[in-house]
């Protein structure tokens, strides 16, 4: 959608640099509401309308765990040309632990690593990683060469490093005493611990508060189609009935395809009783194949109040006219 008033379409900025953080106080910008306290991004609005807005020439990216609780803590800051990250969870030994090992970009690098060694050092890099990362995507937009190392980049590695530490220390960043004492690899390694230990007792405290919720096999019922027709809507139906005591909980329905690679997944809210009506789209490409179908109800899959699932469902028919 465009306002021609205030930006032309097809208009391309390359001056300004934005972080999705920035989305939400620009929207609530364009739509003239005011912004709560606590937002960590700004809105680039005047850049919509053509004009100059300082401090856009570096964006900064934060990971500290994935949703099973493992603690592979990242930081990086980013120019127009080049990147810099620091990866204190990186010491020859940790082992990355995410989702992207279910896949099966993840699975046939594993199978060819022991007979190509290209692929075999991009799995390296991937499940051991490096303390410290420099790219220039200007000449290397796919980040395959880590010039960390050489001294012909030390001034952009300083000058982003000291961008990185000054951001750090303005937003509080509990990683900051890590990034200032990267050259002790133990005390970088106590800092992973640390964050790890305090990541493992806040998961076994919320297993605590949850241990009187055991699973239920009567909080939903849910009904799914036989067969799907590609480039139509697959709709799943989810009848709950949600005890009080539980308040309002999430519905993670998900369909893959038959190798198990996620086509996508809607997650919903309801309590009490009532009916969720969970549509997705299925693409044409799967025409002739099968998918499946997943739901669970809670926060996260691993403490899951109830779980269904549904395989070989057949994709059949025409897809839609052009």
């Amino acid at each position: 959608m465009y306002n021609n008033e205030v930006t032309a379409p097809g208009a391309i900025d390359t001056n300004h640099m934005i972080s999705a953080v920035d989305l939400l106080p620009t929207l609530l910008d364009i739509a003239g509401i005011d912004h709560p306290d606590g937002f960590d991004g700004r809105s680039f609005l005047p850049t919509l309308r053509g004009e100059q807005q300082s401090g856009r020439d570096m964006v900064f990216k934060v990971y500290n765990e994935n949703s099973g609780g493992n603690r592979s803590p990242m930081r990086s800051v980013q120019s127009k040309r080049f990147g810099y990250l620091f990866n204190p969870w990186s010491d020859g030994k940790r082992v990355f632990r995410t989702a992207t090992t279910g896949t099966l970009s993840y699975r046939a690098m594993v199978k060819l690593a022991p007979t190509d060694p290209q692929i075999a050092a991009r799995l390296e890099l991937f499940q051991h990683g490096v303390p410290e990362e420099f790219y220039d995507y200007e000449n290397d937009p796919d980040a395959l060469v880590n010039l960390i190392d050489d001294p012909k980049y030390a001034d952009d590695i300083a000058t982003h490093r000291a961008a990185m530490r000054r951001f750090m220390v303005d937003s509080g960043d509990h990683a900051l005493a890590a990034l200032e004492h990267r050259s002790d690899k133990q005390f970088v390694s106590d800092y992973v611990d640390k964050v790890q230990a305090e990541a493992d007792a806040r998961r076994a405290k919320r297993r605590g508060n949850n241990a009187k919720t055991k699973p239920n096999p009567k909080l939903f019922q849910w009904q799914v189609p036989a067969q799907a027709i590609p480039g139509r809507s697959f709709t799943v139906s989810i009848a709950h009935r949600l005890p009080e005591s539980l308040g309002e909980q999430n519905f993670h329905v998900t369909i893959k395809d038959a190798g198990g690679k996620r086509i996508e997944r809607i997650v919903r809210s309801a309590s009490g009783q009532g009916k969720l009506e969970v549509t997705f789209q299925i693409p044409e490409r799967l025409s002739g194949k099968k998918i499946s179908a997943a739901a669970f109800v809670g926060e996260e899959f691993s403490n899951n109040l109830m779980y269904r699932t549904v395989s070989d469902i057949k994709i059949n028919g025409p897809a839609n006219p052009q």
